[in-house]
C-alpha cells in the first residue's frame, strides 16, 4: 500500500499517521502535480493497480468497511 498526501506539509501528514496509528509509506504531493496528472477530483481517491502496473479500478470517496475493499481487490487479483 502506498498513500499520497495532496497539498499538505510533511508535519501534517505525519501527525495524521500518528493519530490513527498508521504505518505505511506516504508520499507528499505538495504542489498537487500527481493529483492533476491522475485527475483527482475528490479525497480520498483509491486506485487499484494490477501486477503489471495497470490501473484497473478507481474509487472516489471513503470505503465504509473492509469488505468493500476486498471485493474490489478480488476483481483484479487471480
Amino acid at each position: 500500500m502506498l498513500a499520497i498526501n495532496i497539498g499538505e506539509s510533511s508535519s501534517k501528514a505525519e501527525e495524521f499517521m500518528q493519530s490513527y496509528n498508521l504505518s505505511f509509506t506516504v508520499l507528499l504531493d505538495t504542489k498537487q502535480d500527481v493529483a492533476q496528472r491522475y485527475n483527482i477530483t475528490g479525497i480520498p481517491t483509491t486506485f487499484f493497480i494490477d501486477k503489471d502496473g495497470i490501473i484497473q479500478d478507481k474509487v472516489i470517496g471513503a470505503f465504509q468497511n473492509k469488505t468493500q475493499i476486498e471485493n474490489r481487490l478480488s476483481k483484479i487479483m487471480p
